[in-house]
């Protein structure tokens, strides 16, 4: 592959004739017009974005333009032909319509890419504090506190806790700081920050579940192996699955289809859904999913979680 094929993004293809069939479409209404063809090399690059954008309301302006001029002949107002006396037939007759099938702007790769990251590196959270359980373990922390008289599940709750509140915490600052630094995400909409919130602390808590489960492993077989497979194998596994790396529109239905049950993909998910459509009916499924798999975790955490009597 040459180099110059490499630097190129996109490619804008003019048929022959363009203009005079267009003009003899606009002008005349006779033939079928002409369009612009476009070949797109990567669909996630920035570049790609603008191109395309630029296109697509050059394209947009000129057919609503003739759409216009169209209408206001078929008015009787074909010797309108400054802009305001233009804008002033459009205030007094009402014509058309415009209908939104989304509330939102298409979702860019900036946005995609902020959040697949973030729902793949809260992940670690869970093994990261596993791992100071196994050395508290190795410390005789835990032993200190049953020999305080808390019962075991103490332990355990507070790292379902803090794992909890890390990973929150580290979502809504990563998505602060992405927006102050670069305008990802609207800063003055309340209502959608509530939302993310909101998906932000479901997936907090299952994040909370894995890390009660890899603690009461790690306590339990005191071995720190889990932790390190969880963290270097599984999160990859679930990162790929669940279209942290690039979209799973892109990968077979099944893989997709699967990323929506993981924790992460589901969460990806519920975000984007969010923020294309503000409802919360349509995240619910996905909210639930992730509230459900938390809710395994950490009742397998406590039914395996070492009691009083084998410490």
């Amino acid at each position: 592959m040459s180099p110059l094929y490499e630097d190129v993004t996109a490619i804008l293809l003019i048929p022959e004739d363009f203009t005079y069939r267009s003009l003899q479409k606009m002008l005349l209404n006779e033939g079928d017009g002409s369009e612009l063809k476009m070949t797109v090399k990567d669909y996630s690059s920035i570049r790609t974005d603008v191109f395309l954008t630029i296109v697509n309301r050059y394209v947009h302006t000129v057919n609503f333009e003739r759409a216009i001029t169209q209408t206001l002949l078929e008015l009787g107002h074909g010797d309108v032909l400054s802009d305001r006396t233009n804008r002033e037939v459009m205030e007094a007759q009402e014509f058309g319509g415009v209908e939104s099938i989304s509330a939102r702007e298409p979702i860019t790769s900036f946005q995609y890419y902020t959040i697949s990251m973030a729902v793949m590196f809260v992940l670690f959270v869970g093994s990261t504090i596993a791992s100071k359980a196994y050395m508290e373990k190795k410390q005789h922390v835990f032993n200190r506190i049953i020999l305080a008289n808390h019962h075991p599940i103490v332990y355990l709750g507070g790292k379902i806790i803090s794992a909890t509140v890390i990973s929150f915490c580290q979502l809504i600052i990563l998505f602060l700081v992405s927006t102050l630094a670069f305008r990802t995400f609207p800063l003055d909409e309340p209502a959608f920050w509530g939302g993310m919130a909101i998906i932000a602390i479901i997936l907090a808590i299952c994040v909370g579940g894995f890390a009660s489960l890899l603690t009461a492993l790690t306590v339990k077989y005191e071995n720190d192996a889990l932790n390190h497979i969880f963290s270097g194998g599984i999160v990859t596994l679930l990162a790929f699955a669940g279209g942290s790396f690039f979209p799973t529109s892109e990968m077979p239905t099944m893989i997709g289809i699967i990323g929506n049950w993981t924790p992460n993909g589901a969460a990806l998910t519920a975000f984007l859904k969010w923020m294309q459509e503000l409802d919360m009916t349509t995240i619910l499924p996905y909210l639930y999913r992730i509230a459900a798999l938390a809710a395994m975790l950490i009742i397998s955490s406590i039914l395996i979680f070492s009691k009083r009597r084998s410490l």
